[in-house]
């Protein structure tokens, strides 16, 4: 009885064994089959006596759920795509019509153009005069209802916001896929300017920005708020953009040294040591909460030149270098630009993610080169990094009053005005 308890066993699960291996057979023989899906043996736990476990195959599990999800993702991404199009496709007609008819600008301008040469004609003509006034109003109407066509057709599409030269917001709100579309961004970024970009996909800005960090120099990183909780709460306060070296130097003080024990402070502490408006926000930033819009009209407040080291750099001449070079390319763009600033600045990261930043304040603006590589240089050597750098940056910012009307200027949206 013993012996055939424990052959039936055995025949059990060489008979499990060969059905696994005829499906991995299967599988790998139609593995480039159009609509294939793979196929395993579902196998339950039979009898059970002193000589083990027989084996039972009890069918196959086939993962066409998978396989469907992934068809109705691509069905979906194309159908939404082809609605999208078919949707501006049709406001853009709407906004300006078909050639000839009535309501568009050809037609507006071409009855302009036919007033005008009426006039000149009959210059002394009263109905002439009369035409061409009429003619010009109404081409005015149309161009102010263009341009409300064409705000309204900006307005659902994405939201960017440019800060800098070498950095930006997007919101991808709505989005289908937001991770391919910023592939396909970051692409065509390398294909027309040869330039490489990290890209932070996150719940707000705040969060965007730290994330956008990990993936530098260029790669692409999706960080959830509840996964930065956890990934970064050993880290120090001064992490989060905003949070400088002095108030880090006030925390550790209180003897908070890390965002998590920032996050599980007393608030009313922090309120009574740093304000009421101030000891709320520490916590909030600590917790990675921001609901900072992204506005894409933004005056120009400072610029900068960064860079991040795939290798931590601990030599000091070295770090002087890519200061001198940071400082050059930063001047570059304030030249092209007619900028100049007052306050010079530099970033630096260390390798345990310390970020410090120093600044110096001159009495005239400036965007010489020899003059901001000076001062940066010497930031540096006052700082003088106690550990290698991950991350060295210069900033210009307070520029002066005459940094170009046409730069501060919001773009112009209201009625247009005809002289006539």
């Amino acid at each position: 009885m013993g012996l055939s308890q424990a052959l039936n066993t055995a025949m059990s699960g060489l008979r499990a064994t060969q059905a696994s291996l005829a499906l991995v057979s299967s599988n790998v023989a139609n593995a480039e089959t159009p609509g294939y899906v793979k196929k395993t043996v579902n196998q339950v736990t039979g009898l059970t006596g002193d000589y083990g476990s027989s084996v039972l195959v009890n069918g196959v599990n086939r993962q066409l759920d998978a396989y469907l999800q992934s068809q109705v993702r691509t069905e979906t991404s194309g159908a939404s795509y082809a609605a999208v199009r078919a949707n501006y496709l049709s406001n853009l007609q709407t906004v300006y019509g078909n050639p000839d008819e009535s309501g568009t600008i050809e037609n507006a301008f071409n009855n302009l153009l036919t007033a005008l040469q009426g006039l000149s004609t009959s210059p002394d003509s009263q109905s002439a005069r009369i035409g061409v006034v009429n003619a010009a109003q109404s081409m005015a109407q149309q161009l102010n209802a263009t341009t409300a066509g064409i705000q309204s057709l900006r307005a659902n599409a994405e939201t960017v916001e440019v800060v800098g030269l070498d950095e930006a917001y997007l919101d991808l709100t709505g989005l289908f896929a937001p991770k391919a579309t910023m592939r396909r961004i970051a692409t065509e970024i390398r294909e027309d300017l040869g330039l490489s970009c990290s890209v932070g996909i996150s719940e707000n800005r705040l969060l965007a920005k730290i994330t956008s960090e990990l993936g530098k120099p260029a790669g692409l990183v999706v960080l959830s708020r509840a996964e930065a909780l956890e990934r970064f709460g050993g880290q120090p306060p001064g992490l989060v953009p905003g949070i400088g070296p002095k108030t880090v130097l006030r925390l550790e003080k209180m003897g908070i040294r890390t965002l998590a024990e920032l996050r599980a402070h007393d608030p009313a502490v922090l309120e009574r040591a740093f304000g009421p408006r101030m000891g709320r926000w520490l916590p909030a930033r600590a917790r990675f909460e921001d609901e900072t819009p992204i506005a894409v009209a933004r005056e120009t407040k400072s610029q900068s030149a960064e860079t991040t080291f795939d290798v931590d750099v601990a030599d000091q001449a070295e770090m002087a270098a890519h200061v001198t070079s940071l400082a050059e390319e930063l001047c570059r763009r304030l030249r092209s630009r007619d900028l100049e600033g007052r306050t010079i600045g530099i970033k630096v990261r260390l390798d345990d993610w310390t970020t410090v930043t120093r600044v110096r304040t001159l009495p005239v603006a400036v965007n010489d080169t020899e003059t901001i590589t000076r001062v940066a240089i010497e930031l540096l050597r006052a700082y003088a990094p106690p550990r290698p750098v991950r991350l060295l940056g210069v900033r210009t910012a307070a520029f002066s009053d005459e940094e170009g009307e046409a730069a501060r200027a919001p773009a112009a949206v209201g009625q247009l005005a005809l002289e006539l």
